[in-house]
């Protein structure tokens, strides 16, 4: 097979490899019994009505290079599904999406074949372990990742290590800029979306000085942070109205959130609309106590103050709700409201002091030498080398010349940590800056990779002696460490918050039309968010598998969530976790609300947003955008369905279809819930028709089957890995390759190896981030050359 000249040295390699299979008899021949087929699986009788394979490869690597490598690899979508019947069936009808007939026949056969010969997955199921797929896990050579980026700290990592490392209840980043997100899954941990900005830099300054009075002065008499009432969760008849928030009923609540422990003030801005002989009434409670109440006399026009205080057990998140407690309504002559604008929460706890400075500032250098030894290596995560001490002393030492007492020069010292890029940043420091060989992590920078993948925070005194021990070098250790991380609450809350909420887009959720939707609320909006939270934290703390994300048959639920979705037998205002019937069709993320609305148009339901919604996130699939010069406004018609609206994006010839082919389908899977995520059996006059099919031709009908197959799907592990990886190293899964400097390694030589690795638990969802954890990807890093930066 002469196929070697005029082609890029990929498709070169894939001739040979052709060609070694042939011999080793892994590909069917022309003249060869077709049943021992192993990587192109083709009938007999289609082979002879195909042609020949011989030809075929060759003209299949030119025509994909020529039609298909602008847009496309050819590790496509289910392709482990197909067989070269159904691809070339797809690509004759599809592809290439600008001008679906420019290949049909015998080009859509020969890319087939191609496509069939260069994908290890092809016509298998990448759950059966044989010789191609264990020759795809192998890394060759040491795999490490692309040259490593600085991490700063984003501002939840900020937030939670000030929490950690001081004792502080203070969240400095509140005030931060928002940080930038980046990488396919759009995290807020990519080291190359994380710059900083003037901005940045002022705010850093304010934070170290407020850090460092808190240390110095014994007690924080400056306000914490402001919570805005119009932006918290809320509960059971609000709405908000010029700028304040109105509860509207007895029991209606505004909940929000904060951080520490020790005796804490809270100040309520708060008024009513008087009606009666009563005064609104207010209850305030911390973590479901009530700690105090008030009745609250100044009118809507002029706000007054209501302050309660209370001693906070515990150092992490707590609840704080303020409830209307005595509505009274009468249509057209009585309406009492209670008028919340914001609440500012203050701590009159003790100093922190003790966690930086255990010792007396009197006696000068001596105290300040034990801080720098003692806390040093906690604020920069690491030992400090003499000539850092030496610095710091002078930093010590000239404050205490310039400012004239002990105050002013331990303020400074705490300072100095503080805004120093070790604190700020996470840097992996090499002996030669440019060096692009790749090394093993040493103990201290393992540890923290580790303690902000799993906790998003710093680093605790254990993980840092057994850094200091060199025993997380250790794999048994290391994977010991790794699961009692997992087990402490700081994990749960984290990774649920950090990664699952980004990854699967829950605050992406968004009302729809009031018009159209009358009864829904921005409560209903935060109700979803609460439940999908609830959700995917049982999920995580069960050490589920991560193919229960779309497949599990429970949720949580209150009464007003459970009334919206039209289920009975649930009441009250707390959620409860709620079991769905063996044939009910909610299953996972795709039957919750968060989800459905935000995958919707205002008025009409999207089967385009749906489809992308799920290629993108749950098969690592994302469509290319829009051809420039296309159409892309909402049709709106009462005389069709979203589905027939869709549809018109698949006409034969259409530059739209060969996208909308693979998008669509999915997403009609789900057109039996409607833009609020209600069920409906109606798309106005016309019966629902939620039928669809993945590439390769499996057929669905309804939300519980789509939700089977891609539960069944080797895909979505592998995805949630991907997601997982880019979301942990701060960088994409496209940037590994192996140490011996092939520029084209498999780039999902590591996920593959993790995928294989957490079969043995069912892909659950601990053993996924211990093993990720445990691959050299994780535990390797590189510099770069001088070209690379």
């Amino acid at each position: 097979m002469n196929c070697y000249s005029g082609i890029s040295p990929k498709l070169k390699r894939v001739c040979i490899g052709y060609a070694l299979l042939m011999l080793a008899g892994c590909v069917a021949q022309p003249d060869g019994d077709s049943s021992s087929s192993v990587s192109v699986s083709l009938s007999s009788s289609a082979a002879s009505s195909l042609g020949a394979l011989t030809g075929d490869i060759e003209r299949g690597a030119r025509l994909f290079e020529q039609q298909c490598d602008s847009c496309h690899d050819t590790d496509v979508l289910g392709i482990g599904t197909y067989t070269i019947e159904t691809l070339t069936d797809v690509i004759d009808t599809t592809m290439p999406l600008e001008n679906p007939s420019a290949c049909d026949k015998q080009c859509s056969l020969d890319i087939a074949l191609f496509i069939s010969v260069d994908n290890p997955d092809f016509g298998q199921d990448p759950t059966q372990s044989d010789e191609r797929f264990d020759a795809i896990t192998q890394p060759n050579g040491i795999v490490d990742a692309a040259p490593v980026l600085l991490n700063r700290l984003n501002n939840t990592q900020y937030n939670n290590t000030v929490r950690d490392l001081f004792g502080s209840s203070q969240t400095p980043a509140d005030n931060f800029p928002e940080d930038n997100r980046g990488g396919a899954g759009q995290y807020d941990t990519i080291a190359g979306s994380l710059s900083i900005s003037l901005t940045h830099v002022e705010q850093h300054v304010i934070a170290a000085e407020a850090l460092a009075d808190e240390v110095i002065s014994g007690k924080v008499t400056t306000p914490l942070h402001r919570i805005e009432a119009e932006n918290q969760t809320t509960e059971f008849n609000v709405s908000i109205e010029g700028g304040v928030l109105s509860l509207r009923a007895t029991g209606s609540r505004l909940i929000a959130n904060f951080n520490g422990a020790g005796e804490f003030v809270f100040t309520v801005r708060a008024g009513q609309d008087a009606a009666g002989d009563e005064n609104a009434h207010m209850r305030v409670l911390v973590d479901n106590v009530e700690i105090g109440t008030a009745d609250v006399a100044s009118p809507r026009e002029m706000l007054s103050d209501y302050i309660f205080s209370h001693m906070v057990e515990g150092s992490g998140s707590h609840t704080l709700v303020v409830e209307f407690a005595n509505d009274l309504f009468v249509e057209g002559e009585l309406n009492r409201n209670l008028v919340v604008d914001w609440i500012e929460v203050r701590s009159q706890s003790a100093s922190v002091a003790t966690n930086v400075i255990p010792c007396d500032i009197s006696t000068g250098l001596a105290c300040a030498r034990q801080v720098i030894d003692n806390f040093g290596p906690k604020a920069w995560r690491r030992p400090l080398s003499d000539e850092e001490k030496n610095s710091l002393e002078t930093v010590y030492a000239d404050a205490r010349q310039i400012g004239g007492n002990e105050t002013y020069a331990f303020s400074q010292l705490v300072k100095a940590f503080v805004l120093s890029p070790h604190f700020l940043y996470r840097p992996e420091l090499d002996p030669d800056l440019h060096s692009s060989e790749p090394r093993m992590l040493n103990a201290y920078e393992l540890a923290s990779r580790l303690s902000y993948f799993i906790w998003n925070t710093t680093p605790d005194d254990n993980l840092l002696a057994l850094a200091r021990s060199g025993e997380l070098l250790n794999e048994s250790t290391l994977r010991q460490q790794i699961r009692g991380m997992l087990l402490d609450p700081k994990a749960s809350e984290s990774f649920v918050e950090s990664f699952l909420v980004q990854w699967l887009k829950i605050d992406s959720a968004s009302a729809p039309s009031s018009e159209h939707f009358p009864e829904f609320s921005t409560n209903i909006l935060d109700l979803m968010r609460q439940e999908s939270r609830l959700f995917l934290k049982e999920l995580f703390e069960s050490n589920a598998a991560i193919s229960d994300i779309a497949t599990a048959n429970f949720t949580y639920l209150n009464e007003t969530l459970a009334q919206h979705y039209g289920v009975t037998g649930i009441t009250g205002n707390e959620f409860r976790r709620h079991q769905w019937d063996e044939d009910a069709q909610r299953r996972g993320v795709l039957g919750q609300g968060s989800f459905l609305t935000a995958t919707s148009h205002p008025v009409i339901t999207s089967p385009v947003k749906r489809g992308v919604w799920i290629l993108t996130n749950l098969i690592c699939k994302e469509p290319p955008p829009p051809p420039q010069g296309v159409n892309t406004e909402i049709v709106l018609d009462p005389n069709l369905t979203a589905r027939q609206i869709s549809e018109l994006h698949r006409e034969s010839g259409s530059s739209c279809f060969g996208c909308h082919s693979l998008m669509d389908p999915l997403g009609f899977g789900l057109e039996n819930f409607d833009s609020a995520g209600q069920w409906r059996w109606m798309d106005g006059q016309h019966m629902v028709d939620a039928s669809g099919f993945l590439p390769g031709g499996l057929q669905f009908n309804g939300p519980l089957e789509l939700s089977e197959i891609l539960g069944d799907s080797p895909r979505l592990p592998m995805c949630a890995i991907d997601h997982m990886m880019t979301y942990g190293l701060g960088r994409g899964t496209e940037a590994f390759h192996s140490s011996d400097g092939s520029s084209e390694a498999n780039g999902y030589t590591t996920v593959y190896e993790v995928y294989r690795e957490s079969m043995k638990s069912g892909h659950s969802i601990h053993s996924i981030i211990e093993e990720i954890v445990l691959s050299p990807a994780f535990r390797m890093r590189r510099g770069a050359d001088s070209e690379e930066i």
